[in-house]
């Protein structure tokens, strides 16, 4: 069993993003599971291009990126065919109003078990939700590539995105949510441990 995690550089002007934090803190290995680990450019030019090659292979497929302002680990629930920013991304890109992929499917649900993760989180005391919208920034981009890329391709891979809050050193002097790193990468333990049965 092999496990893919994908997280974010920062962006919006922070130097940091928790998706890509809690990697280090993610075993190679945990019991029997593989997991390889990858951190992803906020770009809609690069971000899935360099996911692509990394998901053939792998039986779960878990991306990851940032909420600020939630104070709960958001367990999202559908990706939508559609760009529409109200930030830049990484390299200066504003788009408005854009589908992702011509003529694909207005959604695409997750297919990792997120009633169970969410339980799963509760029974440690982790705050959670399921979400319903992942955005519509390269967060949401990259889940509905990733989700189409599945289906047209026939991979066996079971897949779905995560948005972490803030961690504790980005709200530094700031009235902002925050979760530490630690209680975020015990829930992404928990995620692993619970897709492993």
């Amino acid at each position: 069993m092999e496990i893919l995690i994908s997280g974010f550089e920062g962006f919006g002007g922070e130097s940091t993003n928790p998706s890509a934090d809690v990697l280090n803190f993610i075993p190679d290995q945990f019991d029997n599971i593989i997991i390889s680990k990858i951190v992803l450019p906020v770009t809609f030019s690069g971000s899935f291009n360099v996911l692509k090659p990394n998901i053939a292979g792998k039986s779960h497929v878990i991306m990851l990126g940032q909420a600020g302002g939630s104070d709960a680990i958001r367990l999202e629930k559908t990706a939508v065919n559609l760009i529409n920013c109200k930030i830049a991304d990484n390299e200066g890109n504003l788009i408005k109003n854009k589908t992702i992929i011509s003529n694909g499917p207005n959604s695409y649900n997750s297919t990792l078990p997120i009633d169970n993760m969410l339980n799963a989180l509760f029974a440690k005391g982790i705050r959670a939700q399921i979400s319903k919208s992942a955005g519509e920034f390269v967060c949401n981009y990259i889940f509905y590539n990733c989700m189409h890329y599945i289906v047209e391709n026939n991979i066996s891979a079971k897949a779905g995105f995560i948005h972490l809050p803030y961690e504790e050193q980005q709200v530094i002097g700031k009235n902002k949510a925050f979760m530490p790193v630690e209680t975020m990468v015990e829930a992404l333990l928990t995620i692993i441990n619970l897709l492993k049965n």
